[in-house]
């Protein structure tokens, strides 16, 4: 009998054609090959360069004055499960020019700004961030919890439109939320590349929260889970990460437990100011240290932040506001930067005189080296030892251990100064001058001159 005639033949064949489960899914010359480029966010803080918005359109017309409740002091719709905070109707052609600017400033950042549709009768179309949550190498989608009484009422059935767009660019879909879970975008945020935090609460529920830390555990990420005061919906009115070590967070919502999280992460937190209203924790981060702010809210929130090293670009955003969410609910990033998994090594001073100011986590710097390799009788054995092993900042990562360390990046990488220092010294947009002066100003001086600049812009 031949082989084609016989039982092997088929196992035969098979065995020249195997599967590879390596790379990754989520490896980035798999996810190019595959899907074109590669996809998801890896932190809050971006670099951002792609996200979903929905402008703001005829839907805003089902909220009428008529629909006004004295006992809440809002416009509200139980049937089709909408309100408004305010006691007329929205202006729907100040809505758009708010949401405009806040495109026009994400695009000045670079950043691929992709819109989506809604249903004609859901004015909470617009916030996009509760509908899909990114990940490492593509999206979760959420399940909406409010249900009007017919469909195309209520947040319910948003979900649809945001899978179709993400299928139609390309972008993988690792989960939906199913079953009995509910979770909403707004309450996700990436404390770090390894670590996530989840807001719960009556519009987000274990059930949901198990099912995103499913597909996070695949990825050698963690979830932890907060429990939400009274009727808060979402974790971003509570924290926003603004820069890599640096939350903003409303003190007065916060839960002990989460800053002591914070602490152990080494994140360190402004708190919103006083005099501000609330809703002025809503930002977003387009890049590491500067952020978009709605300064409708107040400035003393920004000044906090310009005296943190924090770029804020200031937004009025408050026709928008007044329908339930800010600047950061109204954005569901796509894509970020793939940020280093350990810090690139910098260069050390030229008055260093052997002894490198650069932080701990980073290699030591080719002086204290090159005088430590004179005599090694005057480098004690844990000295010894530590000079001639990787350094500290890649130790976390055995996998990328293999063969000797990476040379150090040309002297105009954005790691080798301090990125406050860029932040400060940046020129400003033209008509769009962020919270920033020069480093020679003094600190009253720049809390005085933003103050002065705000006001200006949003004619108060």
């Amino acid at each position: 009998m031949s082989l084609k005639d016989s039982p092997e033949y088929y196992h035969e064949v098979l065995k020249r054609i195997p599967p590879r489960a390596v790379p990754a899914f989520e490896d980035e010359a798999m996810q190019a090959r595959v899907w074109g480029r590669r996809w998801g966010v890896y932190n809050d803080v971006g670099p951002l360069k792609m996200v979903l918005v929905h402008r703001p359109g005829d839907e805003i017309r089902v909220m009428t004055g008529d629909k006004y409740d004295p006992a809440i002091e809002a416009l509200i719709d139980d049937e089709q499960q909408w309100y408004y905070r305010d006691e007329k109707a929205p202006d729907l052609g100040k809505m758009q020019a708010e949401h405009d600017a806040m495109v026009a400033a994400l695009r000045r950042e670079g950043t691929e700004v992709i819109t989506v549709d809604g249903a004609a009768t859901d004015p909470k179309a617009m916030y996009t961030r509760d509908n899909a949550i990114a990940v490492s190498g593509g999206a979760i989608i959420c399940r909406m919890g409010p249900v009007g009484a017919k469909p195309g009422q209520g947040r319910r059935g948003e979900e649809t439109y945001v899978t179709r767009k993400l299928a139609e660019i390309g972008m993988p879909i690792l989960r939906t939320i199913h079953a009995t879970g509910l979770f909403e975008g707004g309450s996700f945020c990436w404390l770090n590349e390894h670590t996530a935090l989840a807001g719960l609460s009556y519009r987000q529920n274990e059930e949901g929260a198990r099912q995103i830390a499913e597909v996070l555990a695949a990825q050698g990420a963690r979830l932890h889970t907060i429990d939400l005061a009274g009727y808060a919906m979402h974790i971003d009115g509570q924290l926003v990460m603004v820069d890599q070590d640096l939350a903003l967070i409303n003190i007065s919502r916060v839960p002990w437990r989460l800053l002591d999280t914070l602490k152990e992460l080494k994140i360190k937190w402004v708190e919103v100011h006083h005099a501000d209203n609330p809703r002025v924790a809503n930002v977003l981060a387009v890049r590491p240290g500067k952020v978009l702010l709605a300064i409708n809210n107040g400035d003393g929130t920004a000044e906090r932040l310009v005296d943190h090293g924090i770029e804020v670009v200031p937004i009025d955003y408050s026709e928008c506001q007044k329908n339930g969410g800010g600047i950061h609910c109204s954005t569901a990033p796509l894509q970020g930067v793939m940020p280093w998994t350990s810090r690139p090594p910098s260069t050390c001073s030229a008055r260093c005189s052997g002894k490198c100011s650069a932080p701990r986590s980073r290699p030591r710097c080719s002086r204290r080296r090159k005088r430590s390799a004179l005599s090694p009788s005057h480098v004690g054995p844990a000295r010894r030892r530590r000079r001639n092993s990787w350094p500290r900042w890649s130790r976390r990562f055995p996998s990328r251990q293999r063969g000797p360390p990476p040379p150090p990046l040309p002297s105009t990488s954005i790691w080798s100064i301090s990125p406050r220092k860029v932040i400060g010294s940046r020129p400003c947009a033209p008509g769009n001058r962020p919270f920033t002066q020069p480093r020679s100003a003094s600190r009253l001086e720049r809390r005085w001159s933003c103050s002065r600049s705000a006001d200006s812009r949003v004619g108060r």
